[in-house]
């Protein structure tokens, strides 16, 4: 039987050893919310003063989340046990540091973030005799695309221009510049709608007078996120020409025609071996290598673009500077892999969607539908998968030249390609032109003739009256 005095020092010592422990730790809280971004892995840290945990002494750590209805207890260890349990609701989603624990490091990995996780946690821990908990408020975010303009419809002689994008998180501001960063003077009408994943959708529209300051950019800037997103498109003279040459044909026709500016790029891990593309991926010439090799034969030399395009409208332009022959268009993803395997030695065939010259004769697969005496200068395409078309115009006065149908549900790739026989080639390059906003759909054929070729005239030259004033 233990003495008086033996009691007293039995006392003690548990006395200063709950003291040692109870002085010794202390969860550090975060001294700001954790901020967090949909879809990626989020870290709530929860560390304890000190980096030596002792690993035989017992302690549990357990996480709990306070969500509008309850409390959820997402994740708990027991370290004498060595048992780990979860929320089936978190299954597959947390995981504690085991390999930190003596480091006192007792924080939560959160693995593909949801907005659903945004709210306040508590770490609590446990040492033998001693406790302690933190509470850690998490902010979701997200962080959009970047904004598209595209040509939504004519008023008069305004061109109305819309600024879409989605997968903002919390809510972002909408505005219009000018060519000086400064707001535009005009009314701007913006939605902002929630989607059922939770982020939000932007759609901000304005109408604009062509040669007023042409040069116009949309900005989506989030203070949430303390940045900002902006895209900026520049209508030229040439770009006014095409909508003073669309307004009739476009407002004589029910419904909104609009198309998407396609920035088509060139694909360097997609072309004939012969070809050189440019720093900026939009020209397209031989390289000193072919261009030195005799022509024993004749053959087309293709490149593909980076992007495709499943649905909408898009349009492009490409450069053809007076040659005769190229051949343009979109292929399937089939066909833009098979070629690539070969490696472009061998002709893509009559099977793509594409308008090909000859000589200056045009064809469509192989059917001859035009005979020129004067070459293009430029090509313009529309691919239309809402309509199932693809149309070649014109591009230097918009008329339209022919329209091929394309499949249903298929991913295709703009292409371009040219022959060496061609001399012009071996000088210059093939040019695609990024346009800075889209075109009419359709030019009718109606206007094909004489009245249009005079209204491209006399609009040309209020071009250049305007220009001397």
């Amino acid at each position: 039987m233990c003495s008086l005095s033996t009691r007293v020092y039995i006392l003690i010592v548990l006395q200063m050893f709950h003291v040692v422990y109870a002085g010794q730790f202390a969860i550090i809280p975060p001294p700001n919310p954790v901020i967090g971004f949909l879809g990626e892995d989020i870290i709530l840290p929860c560390q304890l003063t000190t980096s030596n945990v002792d690993e035989g002494i017992s302690f549990t750590v357990h996480w709990t989340f306070d969500s509008s209805s309850e409390k959820i207890d997402v994740m708990s260890f027991d370290g004498r046990k060595k048992v780990e349990t979860q929320d089936k609701r978190y299954q597959g989603r947390t995981e504690l540091f085991h390999s930190e624990f003596s480091r006192g490091n007792m924080s939560l990995n959160l693995k593909n973030s949801q907005l659903s996780d945004q709210g306040q946690y508590t770490c609590m821990i446990s040492l033998e005799n001693w406790y302690d908990q933190a509470v850690i408020q998490l902010n979701m975010m997200a962080k959009g695309e970047e904004p598209s303009i595209s040509l939504e419809h004519y008023e008069g002689k305004g061109i109305g221009l819309t600024c879409n994008s989605k997968g903002w998180y919390p809510k972002s501001q909408t505005v219009w510049l000018d060519s000086k960063g400064k707001n535009r003077t005009e009314k701007s009408d913006t939605t902002t709608t929630e989607t059922p994943a939770g982020t939000f959708s932007i759609s901000s529209y304005i109408i604009v007078q062509p040669g007023v300051d042409s040069e116009i950019s949309c900005k989506i800037i989030s203070s949430a996120l303390q940045l900002e997103s902006e895209s900026r498109i520049l209508i030229s003279e040439q770009e006014c020409l095409k909508y003073e040459l669309g307004v009739a044909d476009l407002q004589s026709r029910s419904g909104r025609a609009m198309a998407e500016l396609a920035a088509v790029t060139l694909d360097p891990d997609c072309k004939h071996p012969g070809l050189n593309i440019s720093v900026d991926k939009k020209r397209a010439v031989f390289n000193s290598q072919e261009a030195g090799k005799e022509v024993t034969q004749p053959g087309f030399f293709a490149i593909v673009a980076k992007e495709s395009y499943a649905s909408g409208k898009h349009y492009w332009e490409v450069k053809v500077d007076g040659r005769v022959n190229w051949e343009l268009g979109v292929l399937t993803q089939a066909q833009r892999d098979k070629a690539k395997t070969e490696k472009f030695e061998k002709s893509l065939g009559d099977e793509n969607y594409s308008l090909k010259s000859l000589g200056g004769d045009l064809f469509l697969n192989q059917n001859k539908i035009e005979k020129k005496q004067v070459p293009y200068a430029k090509i313009g395409m529309l691919l239309d998968q809402e309509e199932q078309m693809i149309t070649f115009y014109n591009a230097e006065v918009m008329f339209l030249i022919t329209s091929m149908p394309i499949p249903e549900n298929e991913k295709l790739y703009p292409f371009l390609s040219f022959e060496k026989t061609d001399e012009i080639c071996k000088a210059k390059p093939l040019e695609i032109i990024h346009i800075v906003a889209p075109i009419p759909l359709k030019i009718s054929e109606k206007n094909k003739g004489g009245k249009l070729r005079e209204n491209v005239s006399e609009f040309r030259k209020k071009i250049m009256r305007s220009g001397k004033e």
